[in-house]
């Protein structure tokens, strides 16, 4: 993800050397790890961008902007299954990509919170 991170970084006008990113690695010289609040890696990102673009409205969209975050969360788990009801599969796939099945203790987690807030009307 480091080219497509470069990337990013030189379309919103980010030095990448101080752009927060998580597990930045520690084991070799460069960037990795998710992108802002909707923790979107750099590929993700490009991906589906252009249809952040398009339901925000917004010429240059931001994965580190809030709103644009969580508009690509949705872009990605629709993506992912989520419109199809295949929400477990979506959640996971999120987490993990197309090794998801091996980390479904995540989708469990996700949507017991979500049973919870529906349960309290949220």
């Amino acid at each position: 993800h480091r080219e497509a991170f470069l990337r990013v970084t030189e379309k919103l006008g980010l030095d990448p050397a101080t752009t927060p990113v998580s597990a930045k690695p520690s084991s070799y010289a460069g960037w990795g790890g998710a992108m802002g609040p909707g923790q979107i890696m750099p590929g993700t990102w490009e991906r589906v961008e252009g249809a952040v673009a398009r339901l925000t409205g917004k010429p240059r969209p931001s994965p580190f902007d809030l709103r644009d975050a969580f508009v690509a969360t949705a872009v990605i788990l629709q993506g992912a299954g989520a419109a199809d009801g295949r929400e477990f599969e979506a959640v996971n796939r999120y987490f993990a990509g197309p090794n998801w099945q091996r980390f479904t203790w995540y989708g469990d987690r996700v949507l017991a919170v979500a049973k919870e807030y529906e349960s309290r009307g949220l």
